[in-house]
């Protein structure tokens, strides 16, 4: 049986699927998620997935943006599928930057607040912090200190005696 409407294909990968073309993926897969296999009740959120994924990987085909391509999903298995896609997208691209020799810029190590350094980290600071002041010689050549003079003390007056107090009885 040959198809008698002509494949819907996007100009670009942003474009929106039209209402039409949505319907006709829906029936086509007879409202079956394409990720769960469960049915698709009404009022159930659902997107059109990728089975080829736009995005290309290193190594893999990527998918176009048409009728062909799509599939009735459920957002939460979708939404997982695309977490999963991400992260690999993301480790073959640092892969191939590495490989190539790209390197993310550099980030400001900072310093962070008083309390979230950790003892290490304190202590590693504390010694950059004396390495790069300057420090005074330990040993320095002073002159003499001038010699003190002696003063002869006077003899102090003797006290008079006194009669110890009686205690009242």
């Amino acid at each position: 049986m040959s198809r008698t409407i002509p494949e819907w294909i996007a100009k670009h990968d942003d474009q929106k699927v039209p209402d039409a073309v949505r319907l006709r993926i829906f029936r086509t897969a007879n409202g079956i998620c394409y990720l769960s296999g469960a049915k698709i009740q009404t009022g159930q959120a659902w997107d059109l997935e990728h089975v080829i994924p736009l995005s290309s990987v290193p190594g893999k085909v990527s998918g176009l943006h048409r009728e062909s391509n799509l599939r009735p999903a459920l957002k939460k298995p979708h939404q997982a599928k695309t977490a999963v896609e991400a992260k690999a997208r993301a480790k073959a691209d640092r892969i191939a930057k590495r490989n190539l020799g790209i390197v993310p810029a550099p980030t400001i190590k900072s310093r962070g607040f008083g309390g979230s350094m950790s003892k290490e980290a304190k202590r590693e600071a504390r010694r950059q912090e004396y390495a790069n002041t300057a420090r005074r010689p330990m040993f320095v050549d002073l002159p003499d200190p001038p010699k003190p003079i002696v003063k002869v003390a006077k003899p102090k007056p003797a006290k008079a005696k006194t009669k110890p107090k009686r205690k009242a009885a």
